[in-house]
């Protein structure tokens, strides 16, 4: 990754120890800051949380700062986490979040949203040659930060296999606030307890 994300603030690299923390300011703060990677959980607003349970290597990119990636009429997602190293495959998990302010409204328009902005980024990033389903283990995930509902795929009006076309197969659509490295090829969803 650190070969097409030379830019500074495209890229993050989070150690073995390290935890993901995704946020989005831009509504917040009225576009003074936009998508952040952290490496520890903000105290100021709900986020995407990417547990490093497999105690693995990975990159974060943040898009927002890959203007030169994307043409101004493209929609794309917040950012990607990949793994650095892996046996096999490696996991690349691109993550949209979606604050709703309006809930019962916005839930349904924002998830339909997202999963057109994760599968258009997606397809960017086959086309430029820096994903391929050969090399990878692709996860498409849908946050939304401010919800408590878990999964939120049940919105979605398509199933997973419609959303990735054949070349893309292999690519598991998610709508989680949290997911966890199982190790450097598989991420893990975390199951709502009844």
């Amino acid at each position: 990754m650190d070969r097409y994300f030379l830019e500074p603030n495209q890229l993050k690299s989070f150690s073995k120890e390290e935890n993901a923390f995704v946020v989005d300011y831009t509504s917040q703060t009225g576009g003074l800051r936009g998508v952040e990677i952290l490496n520890v959980p903000p105290k100021d607003i709900n986020y995407f949380h990417l547990e490093n349970r497999g105690k693995i290597e990975f990159w974060g990119v943040n898009f927002e700062k890959c203007s030169s990636l994307f043409k101004k009429k493209d929609e794309n997602c917040e950012c990607m986490f990949v793994a650095k190293q892996a046996k096999n495959l490696k996991m690349a998990c691109l993550v949209e979040l979606k604050y709703c302010l309006d809930k019962e409204r916005n839930l349904i328009e924002n998830t339909i949203k997202a999963k057109s902005q994760l599968t258009n980024t997606l397809r960017i990033l086959l086309d430029k040659g820096i994903l391929n389903t050969r090399n990878y283990k692709i996860y498409l995930n849908i946050s939304i930060p401010d919800s408590e509902k878990i999964p939120f795929t049940s919105f979605l009006t398509t199933t997973p296999a419609s959303i990735c076309s054949a070349k893309d197969e292999g690519c598991t659509l998610w709508g989680y606030n949290r997911l966890r490295v199982l190790n450097a090829s598989f991420l893990v969803a975390e199951k709502e307890r009844i």
